[in-house]
């Protein structure tokens, strides 16, 4: 445990040396931090060697649990290439302390200074670091929890709005359901791993409770209490969070938000159609194409034909399918031995998953309705799907990538038996259904190009702070700038503006780093406003009266910009290939002038001569 530094008194009192108590009265800690302090003033070389220095050091204490912080030579965690080098480097030193010194978590941070107020140091203006208090406590957000910072949140906002909308042009409609359940509620319908994995506790009122680890049971149960007041079949989605207690790993955490999807009312197989179109669609809304995802399908119902005929006796059918829901996890030998116990080999089961003779009459009848969609390609006969959850009793289904390199990116299936579970008896009501996590699908996007940008041109259109940054330049300027943000938050602008006192060049900094395409100038006194584009680097007086049907129309051609990139792009193209047929330079430009007049004519017919206008003061401006 660190120890605070003693004073230079104390110091005299046990008769140490006073010349430099910074050095000789301080823990070993402390005095690495120091050492720290002084090597960062002299040389940020070396920087990497001198962290594995640290690191054996804080190994040879023993520390019984520590986060070490590093600043990898930098005061200001910054972008560009030494950010980006840092960050690597966090995770590849994390990676190789995992086995060997798993005590010890290495994280970065934004200032040189957190490392003092990690150790329960201080430091000096020159970078020194002295001992002043016992080591701080450090909170950190608990394991397989995430915190959402800005970008994280708009990325997590792009798979809601996706989610959502793909779902409602399906004609599904949005519910919810308590974070908070009766722990029963699971224990009754799920059986398997699930139960093992539950967030459970006692409440103040004496009641086992559990945070929920999937939505099916709260809809079960919300359904047999209510489905007396819809029509049928129920076409219901909901987004939200859910809580499993496992180990945290890459595409899986202890808290996710899940895309749950289902139809309720409806046993024919074009409600299990209906879905699997839903599920295709989600991940074609967010910018896959075929070839990046397959669905793979499989039918229950003839694993329960093939345990009938093998010998396997209904009370074990349960524990067969967590056999085979395993086999591509397991090695063969814990799985040969779990299928002997049932009277089974493991080459048979094989062999009958190898069998494309075995696709039940129900998968051959989705086919059909999905190929009649144009979405059949991107089916697949699996029976090594079974999901692990006890309530399926027909087909089920997961997607996964095409490559096979990560865990399923979304799973459903049938269960028509759970309704009436859940109320006793008094609700027999068949449904279907699946969910899709965030954890998964974010990876995916991440790693796929054509996904990846999709997002990306998202998170550029919709995560910025603002749209419009209003600079007060001088304080007596601040009231007609008020105003102003006011009349433009009001006509449904994003617009920000400093609150405080700040240079003018900060401002243009900080308007630049909030995502604003514009900022905006305004003076007492004066009926003209300044706007700056950062797009284009150039600036244009507007009047003040004019500002909100001005810089609407602006922002309307800033995002209509792209198209007529685009379509000058293929002028150019058509120029250039009449130069190559050697066409005359004077018949050039006649084909150029009726070019450009087509161009106008067709815009103004399809667009409306608002977005002309629009285009041609964006040309202006630049």
């Amino acid at each position: 445990m660190l120890r605070p530094m003693p004073s230079p008194r104390a110091n005299r009192a046990r008769g140490g040396n006073t010349s430099n108590p910074e050095i000789r009265s301080v823990s070993p800690p402390c005095a690495l931090l120091w050492i720290w302090g002084w090597f960062h003033r002299c040389y940020n070389g070396y920087v990497i060697w001198f962290q594995r220095v640290l690191l054996c050091c804080l190994r040879l204490l023993e520390w019984p649990s520590c986060t070490v912080t590093l600043v990898f030579g930098v005061r200001e965690w910054g972008f560009g290439f030494v950010g980006e080098l840092s960050r690597i480097l966090v995770h590849g030193m994390n990676a190789m302390l995992w086995g060997k010194m798993p005590h010890l978590r290495i994280r970065h941070c934004g200032i040189l200074f957190s490392v003092a107020e990690f150790f329960g140091c201080r430091v000096g203006g020159d970078g020194a670091f002295s001992c002043s208090t016992m080591a701080a406590v450090s909170f950190q957000s608990l394991p397989g929890f995430r915190d959402f910072l800005p970008r994280d949140f708009a990325v997590r906002q792009y798979l809601h709005e996706s989610w959502r909308a793909t779902a409602r042009h399906h004609g599904f409609v949005e519910y919810e359901t308590p974070l908070l359940e009766d722990t029963e509620l699971y224990l009754k319908k799920t059986g398997g791993e699930l139960s093992s994995q539950l967030f459970r506790f006692d409440d103040q009122g004496g009641r086992n409770v559990t945070l929920r680890p999937e939505v099916t049971a709260s809809l079960a149960r919300l359904a047999a209490t209510h489905q007396r007041d819809f029509p049928k079949p129920l076409k219901w989605f909901e987004i939200g969070q859910c809580f499993r207690y496992e180990k945290p790993q890459k595409g899986r955490g202890r808290e996710f938000f899940q895309w749950n999807v289902d139809v309720l009312g409806e046993g024919a197989v074009q409600a299990d159609a209906e879905l699997l179109a839903v599920a295709i669609s989600g991940m074609l809304a967010l910018g896959f194409v075929e070839g990046d995802f397959r669905v793979r399908v499989s039918d229950r119902n003839a694993w329960a034909d093939f345990a009938a005929g093998h010998g396997v006796v209904d009370a074990a059918l349960g524990e067969f399918l967590q056999v085979v829901d395993k086999l591509e996890r397991e090695r063969e030998e814990v799985l040969q031995a779990k299928l002997a116990a049932l009277g089974l080999e493991l080459a048979t089961v094989k062999a009958f998953i190898a069998d494309q003779e075995n696709q039940s009459a129900m998968y051959r009848a989705l086919h059909a309705d999905l190929s009649a969609r144009g979405l059949g390609s991107y089916l697949e006969w699996d029976l090594s799907i079974v999901r692990g959850l006890a309530y399926y009793t027909g087909m089920v289904f997961e997607v996964f990538d095409a490559r096979g390199e990560m865990r399923a990116v979304a799973g459903g299936g049938r269960y028509d038996t759970l309704i009436a579970t859940m109320s006793g008896g008094k609700v027999d009501l068949p449904a279907t259904g699946f969910a899709m996590g965030d954890y998964v699908i974010r990876n995916l996007i991440e790693e796929t190009p054509h996904a990846m940008k999709r997002m990306e041109e998202w998170l550029a259109k919709n995560a910025a702070g603002c749209e419009v940054y209003a600079v007060v330049d001088g304080e007596e300027h601040r009231p007609v700038v008020l105003g102003l943000v006011t009349r433009l938050r009001e006509a449904g602008l994003r617009v920000d503006f400093p609150l405080t006192a700040a240079k003018y060049a900060k401002q243009l900094q900080r308007a630049e780093q909030s995502g604003a395409r514009f900022a905006v100038v305004a003076r007492e006194g004066e009926q003209e406003l300044r706007v700056k584009c950062f797009a284009s680097r150039s600036e244009s007086v507007i009047e003040l009266a004019d500002a909100v049907v001005v810089l609407k129309e602006m922002l309307g051609a800033y995002a209509a910009a792209p198209l007529g990139w685009f379509f000058g792009f293929l002028v150019f193209v058509f120029l250039w290939y009449l130069k190559l047929l050697h066409i005359r330079e004077v018949r050039i430009r006649m084909i150029f002038s009726h070019v450009v007049c087509w161009w106008r004519n067709t815009v103004r017919r399809y667009f409306g001569a608002s977005l002309w206008r629009r285009t041609s003061q964006m040309r202006r401006l630049r």
